[in-house]
Parts: structure tokens; C-alpha cells; sequence
């Protein structure tokens, strides 16, 4: 018998078993909707005849969109029928009738996926975001293009299904390609090349594991061959709408995408085109307005601030003086690059180092998603480490002086990180058993000054411990020009 699936044994099995692993993990689901839906279902809030109104809700969540469209092919197939081929995955839902959406919607978090929000980095998150501004910005223009609005998003989602999958399951995969990527390179390409298959092709064959056949994909803007005769003229006029919401969304994440400048402008052309001169605004607004169920778990991801701060970008030499010299600046969360550019705006303006130490305490060093440290200086005379600025909460470090005159294996975590120049990282737990990860590294220029020292508990940690390195490394940096060390 013939294997459906094309292309040579190795990677036909290479794709089968990558469907197999991210169905079982999936992507994580949003909590705090799903129990608000549940709730409403136990409250008898869907008890019209339509099932439209918990679709909407369920669509507020891509995670849980994409689960209940998996669980409804697995329920048709259980009871014999086909789904209806002329339908959307949107319109498929509420075609599908409030009982069997509260049957699927009957689950928990964990049978929804493996992942948590609080276990990703800010990669991880920053899928999340860009499948908000693709839907937001298809939706805000599929009038002008012919196409309704339910098929504008669904096709938006699951264009965006494959690097979702991966981003959460091939963690290590996809943080390498990203930090690899040059100018004019294409993630998806670059990550086919590590997998020996695209995004593209992996939700592709998930979908069809459901149900979903080839020409639905197509009509939907997923096709393995951009050349293929399946993609009808509606797939690729979709997928000129789709593009344009995801060159968007690549534009709100310079760190990850080299051309995010170029991909501003093609995006803002066309949107400006479509909606005029306000249709930045318009779909700013609709995104934030979008973006409210996850705000409170992520909301460094989603703070679009950077919708306006885009248009600076007017050449590479504005780009690398935003960054002000600190080279782990495009590394960082959004919220703490956007931090940590203010107080580097403050500096410039001629604050005080006082003002400046405060704001780095009290603003920058929070929106790293640390919650407590100090600032050591050294005393040469006495050897010793003197704790000059604490903040924060800090849970399992006392305040007092550390004697750096002789650093042995066992020597104090501050001590052994002054006399290194990476930062060094110890795990700690504290008095209620929970594991707190210290980092502590030497600061100065053309000699030591001092340690920086900061703690983040694993329990409020929603970042991969590269990006705790990263963040602290800016942090670090910028306490240099804080303190106006040469």
C-alpha cells in the first residue's frame, strides 16, 4: 500500500513521529478562560439556540480553538459523519451545536496540553503574539478582500500552527535557529533545515491526522507546494491577506527577525491602503482589545508599544543607537527592553545617578522579572564586599559584608562572581521550600566595582533560564552606565 504521505521514507517517518510528539504536548491552553467558560457552561450561559457565543469565547484562545476542532473530528468520526466540507474550522464549531462544544470544553488544562504559560520564554510567548496580530490584522482586512471574517482568522491561526507547535516542543531547535537567523533569511526555511520539515508541512499533516483533507488545508492558505494546483485562486488571495497581518506581526519582534524593518513597511503600505491613513491605529486598537485574555499572564508579550516605536527605524544606524550599546538589549522581553531604554533616555537627558540607580531598582530591574537583590561595592582595603543598595524581596540571601580576599570551592556565591566575568548562577531554596535562582556577576570596566546580585523564585519565573541570563547581562551593562563606569 501506498504511504499518503509524499517525499522519501526518512523524512515521511521524520514528519509522522513530529505529528505523533506535538499532538501529544500540544501548545498550552489560557487557564483562566477556559475555567470562565466552564463556569458559564455550569451557569447555563449558552442556552440559546446558537453556539455562536461560546465559539467566540473559545476563539479567544488558540490553544483551546485548535483542541476543540482536533476533539470535534475525533466526535464526528466516533459517530459516523463527515464534517462539512463548504465550512470553515469557525463556522465548523458552532455548525457543530453548544452540546457537543460543552462535551469537548468538559476537560482539564492538562488534557488540553502538557505546557503551562509560566513555563515558557519569551520565544515561546512571542508565538502567542504573533498569532494575535495575523488574526486581528486578517480579520481587520478581510472585508476588502473578499473573504469573511470567520475564514480570515482560522486561516491566520493555523498558518501559524506549525511554528507554534515547534516553538513549545522543540525548544532548544527553535531558539538556535532563531539566534542564528541573518538578514534575509526566513525562519521557516531555516527550520526546516534543522527538522527535515517546515512549520508549514508539520500542521499540515496534523490537520490531516484529524480529518482534514489536503484541499481544505489549501483553501485555508497551507499548502506544502506554493506551486501546487490546489491553491485555488480563494487560497491565494488568503494568503496574500494572511501575509500581510504576519509581516506585522514579524515587525513587533526585531529581536527574532533580522528584516523586521522591511516587513514594517509592507505591512503598514498595505494596511494604509486598505483601511487609510488611521489603519495602524485601528488595528492597535483591535489588538489590544484582542489581546485581553492573556494580558494577565503574559503581559510583557503583549504591550504593543512597539506599534509606533517601529516607525523610528529609519536605518540601521537608529537601530543600533536605540540600543545604546548594550548588545543584549534586542535579546530582551519587550517589557524590559522598553525599560531599559527609558532610563538609557533618562541618562541622556541628565538625570542624576541617583534618580538613575532608583529607576534601576525600582522600574528596570522588576520588568526583568527579578524580585529582589543588591548592589555590592568593593572596599579594597578590607576585601570586602559591601552591600550598598538592596531592593526587592530578597529570600535567601542575608545582607552583609562578603570577604573576597580568598575564594575557595566552597566561598560565598558573591564572592566566587567577583573574581569571574560571566555570571554565576546558584539554586537556593527558601523557607517555604520553593527554589530560588540567584545570579550574581561583577561589574565594572577597566576594573571591578562591585557585584550585581538578583533572585527570581522558579514559582513567578515565566522564562527559560537563557533568557535569566540574557535579561541579567542587560542589566548588568546598563548598572555600568548607571554608575558612569569607564
Amino acid at each position: 500500500m501506498t504511504d499518503r504521505f509524499s517525499g522519501d521514507s526518512r523524512s515521511v517517518k521524520r514528519v509522522k513521529r513530529a505529528v505523533d510528539y506535538v499532538g501529544d504536548y500540544w501548545f498550552p491552553v489560557n487557564p483562566k478562560l477556559l475555567e470562565k467558560i466552564q463556569e458559564r457552561i455550569h451557569n447555563g450561559n449558552y442556552h440559546g439556540e446558537s453556539a455562536r457565543p461560546l465559539v467566540d469565547d473559545l476563539c479567544e484562545d488558540y490553544s483551546l480553538f485548535t483542541f476543540a476542532l482536533k476533539k470535534l473530528y475525533e466526535m464526528l468520526q466516533r459517530e459516523g459523519l463527515s464534517a462539512p466540507a463548504q465550512l470553515n474550522p469557525v463556522q465548523m464549531l458552532e455548525w457543530a451545536g453548544a452540546e457537543r462544544l460543552q462535551s469537548i470544553l468538559a476537560c482539564d488544562v492538562g488534557d488540553v496540553s502538557t505546557h503551562n504559560l509560566s513555563s515558557g520564554g519569551s520565544l515561546q510567548h512571542g508565538r502567542f503574539q504573533e498569532m494575535l496580530i495575523s488574526s486581528t490584522t486578517a480579520e481587520s482586512l478581510c472585508e476588502s478582500y473578499g473573504i469573511d471574517r470567520d475564514t480570515a482568522y482560522s486561516a491566520a491561526v493555523l498558518r501559524q500552527l506549525g511554528l507554534t507547535l515547534i516553538a513549545w516542543n522543540y525548544p532548544g531547535v527553535y531558539e538556535e535557529v532563531v539566534s542564528s537567523l541573518q538578514s534575509g533569511d526566513k525562519l521557516e526555511v531555516k527550520l526546516s533545515e534543522k527538522l527535515g520539515f517546515s512549520p508549514q508541512m508539520l500542521a499540515i499533516r496534523v490537520m490531516n491526522s484529524w480529518g482534514m483533507s489536503a484541499e481544505s488545508c489549501a483553501e485555508l492558505g497551507l499548502v506544502e507546494d506554493p506551486e501546487s494546483t490546489i491553491l485555488e485562486a480563494m487560497g491565494d488571495t488568503l494568503v496574500e491577506l494572511c501575509e500581510v497581518g504576519e509581516a506585522l506581526a514579524r515587525a513587533h519582534q526585531p529581536e527574532v527577525y533580522p528584516d523586521s524593518k522591511d516587513d514594517w513597511a509592507q505591512a503598514r503600505k498595505e494596511i494604509e491602503r486598505t483601511l487609510g491613513a488611521e489603519g495602524m491605529q485601528i488595528i492597535h486598537e483591535k489588538i489590544q482589545e484582542n489581546a485581553e485574555s492573556y494580558l494577565t499572564f503574559i503581559p510583557d508579550v503583549f504591550d504593543f508599544g512597539l506599534v509606533e516605536e517601529i516607525e523610528l527605524f529609519s536605518s540601521d544606524e537608529a537601530l543600533t543607537e536605540r540600543n545604546y550599546g548594550n548588545p543584549f538589549l534586542d535579546l530582551c522581553s519587550p517589557q524590559l527592553a522598553r525599560s531599559i531604554r527609558t532610563l538609557y533616555a533618562n541618562i541622556l537627558d541628565g538625570h542624576t545617578r541617583r534618580q538613575n540607580i532608583q529607576e534601576f531598582v525600582q522600574d528596570v530591574v522588576p520588568s526583568g522579572k527579578f524580585t529582589g537583590g543588591c548592589i555590592y561595592t568593593a572596599d579594597p582595603a578590607l576585601m570586602l564586599l559591601i552591600p550598598q543598595n538592596d531592593f526587592g524581596e530578597r529570600l535567601v540571601r542575608e545582607l552583609k559584608g562578603v570577604d573576597y580576599s580568598i575564594v575557595l570551592s566552597e566561598a560565598d556565591h558573591v564572592a566566587v562572581a567577583f573574581q569571574s566575568t560571566d555570571p554565576v548562577i546558584e539554586y537556593k531554596t527558601d523557607d517555604r521550600g520553593e527554589v530560588v535562582t540567584a545570579i550574581a556577576g561583577m561589574f565594572g570596566r577597566s576594573q571591578k566595582v562591585g557585584v550585581l546580585y538578583l533572585e527570581v523564585p522558579d514559582t513567578v519565573s515565566d522564562f527559560m533560564q537563557d533568557d535569566k541570563i540574557i535579561h541579567f547581562k542587560a542589566l548588568r551593562h546598563l548598572l555600568n552606565e548607571v554608575l558612569r563606569l569607564t
